[in-house]
């Protein structure tokens, strides 16, 4: 398949080729040829979207910014759009196994089941705001459910608004039958042989399952249960996370304003201070000597030191009139400005 893939792909360079030279006819042989040697060989990664949605992992989903990928949540995730899939089939159509109406639109169970967030906020009691978890500039407040509901100990109903599956879910018969079903599920499954202990190795994979309706039922519900309060966990690290992130950065910036100020505070006293050496020196005549060498920095250790000011050149420039003359040297961070006698 590689071969045929890189003889097309020489044929089509030499078709692009002719086209480019204005000739409008089928390459030759020999042409083909000439292009084979530079032709790429993928075509393992030239595949159609049908083929890669076919040869794609059932362990790989699509997940929302910020969710979480885990075995628990894939399992909630895909189940739960399999069963609105199926109770849909099951309530609707000329075909319908189930008169009861519990999937009509606007009983509450039906748009329950579009996603598991929807279900939860439909199956538990009512959410609660929690302000001191909110980051600042949020559109509303850090929502959670409380403790009791999250880990299925909500007591009896209150103001006729019941909490959990028993409660809520209406009493579809095709939700208690033993008819054949399918869904997906982990599960181990054997790898390979130790060729020395003659053990097993396995792997965990999202396969599907086969077994009846009430099985189903069993075993999604136990695993809802467990799963509600890892999402809640979940949702509390990344929100505190932020909230650790967002007291950082402004004590970062808190910082940085802080020591910008103080820059600039020293910087306007040595603005001042030089301001007063130069009105206080306007007739000295000294010299301007940027970089000097060594033997002129010892040169100018024999000279009285006039004034030790941490000026910068550009200080000098600015606040010193024109002819007058400077001998400045730079000796531990520090600007030496030294009287220089005339010669």
């Amino acid at each position: 398949m590689a071969a045929k893939y890189k003889e097309r792909a020489a044929e089509r360079a030499a078709r692009r080729r002719l086209r480019k030279a204005g000739q409008m006819r089928e390459p030759t042989s020999d042409e083909v040829d000439e292009e084979l040697p530079t032709a790429p060989e993928m075509s393992e990664l030239v595949i159609g979207k049908r083929q890669w949605w076919a040869a794609l992992c059932d362990c790989t989903f699509h997940r929302k910014g910020g969710e979480c990928d885990c075995p628990d949540c894939t399992y909630i995730t895909h189940n739960t759009t399999r069963l609105r899939r199926d109770m849909l089939n099951w309530h609707t159509g000329p075909n319908k196994k189930c008169h009861l109406g519990c999937m009509d639109v606007g009983g509450g169970f039906r748009e329950a089941l579009v996603d598991v967030h929807e279900l939860t906020k439909y199956l538990l009691c009512d959410r609660i705001d929690v302000v001191e978890l909110t980051r600042e500039g949020a559109k509303r407040s850090f929502w959670t459910y409380k403790s009791a509901c999250l880990h299925s100990r909500c007591s009896a109903p209150v103001l006729d608004r019941k909490c959990g599956w028993s409660d809520k879910v209406p009493r579809c018969p095709m939700l208690e039958s033993s008819d054949r079903y399918s869904w997906k599920r982990y599960e181990n499954i054997q790898s390979g042989v130790n060729r020395e202990t003659s053990e097993p190795f396995y792997r965990s994979e999202f396969v599907v399952h086969i077994g009846t309706v009430v099985e189903f039922i069993q075993e999604f519900t136990g695993e809802y249960k467990s799963w509600l309060p890892h999402h809640h966990l979940d949702r509390l690290i990344k929100n505190n996370k932020r909230l650790l992130n967002d007291h950082v950065q402004r004590t970062e910036c808190s910082e940085a304003l802080q020591r910008t100020e103080a820059e600039v505070r020293k910087a306007k006293t040595l603005h001042e201070e030089a301001n007063d050496v130069v009105s206080r020196h306007q007739g000295v005549r000294l010299l301007l000597v940027a970089g000097a060498e060594p033997q002129e920095e010892a040169a100018l250790q024999a000279i009285p030191v006039l004034e030790t000011l941490p000026l910068t050149p550009r200080h000098v420039h600015q606040h010193v009139p024109r002819g007058v003359r400077w001998a400045t040297y730079f000796e531990r961070g520090v600007l030496w400005m030294r009287e220089v006698p005339r010669v």
